[in-house]
């Protein structure tokens, strides 16, 4: 539903942005959930921002009617975004601590190869470790972080792994934090 929204947006006037059916789909399905889970009020009002972000980049779309590469990769990186948001505070309101993490904001450096980007292993694995390292003696909290996202070395923006690359990301954040396994 999200490279519909973009590809409809090529299309649509600005004004009607906010009225595409996959964009009301996507508003719909996520605060439905948020509702259905009973997640934290502050989440709530997270995935609603993004939500509204969600909705400027396709106004973006609209009046440059292009969609980048670059684009098109923060906007599939909104359904991530939101999703472990919404999953972390499921957590946590079923008394499980829990820690929603963006990939991109915690260390994941990768190349500017958006839709397909290489990560950057010698800058990402102990920007990683330093961000997810809990103290021995502090609460245990389990780490809920987005698969397949980074951000570009040079642009600073969002990028994706391409095919894969949540198993990827799964498997970097096992090598980050020098697991013996990851499943």
């Amino acid at each position: 539903m999200l490279l519909e929204c973009g590809e409809l947006a090529l299309r649509s006037p600005t004004d009607t942005i906010p009225n595409l059916k996959p964009l009301r789909a996507i508003r719909e399905l996520h605060l439905s959930t948020c509702e259905e889970l009973g997640v934290e009020a502050s989440v709530r009002a997270e995935v609603e921002a993004l939500l509204c972000n969600l909705q400027q980049l396709l106004i973006g779309i609209s009046i440059m009617q292009d969609l980048t590469p670059r684009a098109k990769d923060s906007l599939v990186s909104f359904g991530e975004r939101m999703s472990t948001r919404i999953f972390a505070s499921f957590l946590r309101v079923n008394g499980v601590p829990a820690r929603q993490h963006d990939a991109a904001e915690i260390g994941v450096v990768t190349s500017d190869d958006f839709g397909n980007a290489d990560i950057l292993y010698d800058q990402t694995l102990s920007k990683l470790r330093s961000s997810l390292t809990q103290e021995p003696e502090g609460p245990r909290e389990v780490q809920v972080v987005t698969g397949f996202l980074g951000k570009g070395v040079q642009t600073g923006a969002i990028t994706t792994l391409g095919r894969g690359g949540s198993d990827l990301t799964a498997t970097v954040l096992g090598a980050a934090m020098e697991l013996r396994e990851v499943q």
